[in-house]
């Protein structure tokens, strides 16, 4: 078989009860020319095993074991290092791709080959209710002098959802980026690479079809809320707004690669409010969450809290 046209990176934790769906929503795909690339990020539930059977049934399927284990962020950037494809699709093995996916990919590569990015739309697993904020892309053709009319977006999501890049900026960003293997990123660190791919880009377009299923699991990472793994959390978006500094040195920085520290900031703020001690502690952090985003949901939570005195936590 020729070379790949896409490569899908699956890095892959303690996945077993979804990892099949995610490979079948692949695999039962119309378009075919791709490769899977699984990075093993040394879980201890039967994962890679589910992940390895098919890999023997399918040679489009690869696996890449890691020495230890290094986190989202490595995981991802191991596996576009090893990756045959000219254009990389980040896919969180709990989720799967829409039916028909690849094949509008494709004919969008086919109209556009020199693209960089190709932002899409996502489907929620169970929906969102009306309340929960809702990301969508930009749609378009943008050539390099207009990223900064993709970065203006204010409802892009900065995320894995939604993106396909080209493998040459996708190792541009990463090689931009130059963050060891020693430290681990599991939370937030996929706004690095899109960030850091932006700086490289020549040529983004953006489609309204939702081919990201993004299925909203409580045991993950970035849905679990007790006050440990808060903390955790918080302290990774630390992290991510460190290595954003440096994308300020970069010559095609511009100020509205800020937008994306004042996203990490009201993540931040959001979290620290699950976790406020106090009622004070609370409000205050309400309060610069409704000058920093002048959302009308933080209005209405901030105001259901002073009316009943209970927290809204979501």
């Amino acid at each position: 078989m020729s070379s790949p046209l896409i490569s899908i990176v699956l890095p892959t934790y303690n996945v077993e009860d979804h990892i099949e769906r995610c490979l079948l929503s692949i695999i039962n795909q119309s378009y075919i020319n791709f490769e899977i690339i699984v990075v093993d990020d040394c879980g201890i539930d039967s994962s890679i095993k589910i992940a390895s059977e098919y890999a023997a049934k399918d040679k489009r399927i690869k696996v890449i074991h890691n020495d230890e284990n290094q986190g989202t962020f490595h995981a991802r950037s191991i596996g576009t290092f090893k990756a045959s494809g000219q254009f990389i699709l980040y896919l969180d093995p709990d989720d799967e791709l829409n039916e028909g996916s690849l094949e509008l990919i494709y004919n969008r590569i086919d109209i556009n080959p020199n693209l960089d990015i190709l932002l899409f739309d996502t489907k929620y697993q169970p929906e969102l209710k009306f309340w929960n904020a809702r990301y969508t892309p930009i749609i378009g053709v943008f050539k390099k002098n207009e990223v900064n009319s993709i970065l203006k977006h204010n409802n892009l999501p900065y995320g894995t959802l939604g993106k396909l890049y080209s493998k040459k900026a996708a190792i541009q960003g990463y090689n931009f980026l130059s963050i060891p293997l020693t430290e681990r990123l599991v939370y937030g660190e996929d706004i690095l690479i899109f960030a850091s791919v932006l700086l490289y880009c020549n040529l983004a377009v953006g489609i309204n079809d939702k081919l990201y299923i993004y299925h909203r699991n409580s045991m993950s990472i970035t849905e679990k809320r007790d006050k440990m793994s808060t903390t955790k959390n918080i302290e990774q978006l630390e992290l991510v707004i460190h290595h954003l500094s440096k994308l300020k040195h970069h010559k095609n920085h511009t100020k509205y690669f800020d937008n994306f520290e004042r996203r990490i900031d009201i993540y931040k703020l959001s979290l620290q409010k699950l976790i406020a001690d106090s009622d004070t502690e609370y409000l205050t952090l309400m309060a610069k969450l409704l000058i920093k985003t002048r959302s009308w949901r933080i209005a209405a939570n901030l105001t259901i809290y002073c009316l009943t005195l209970r927290k809204v936590k979501r």
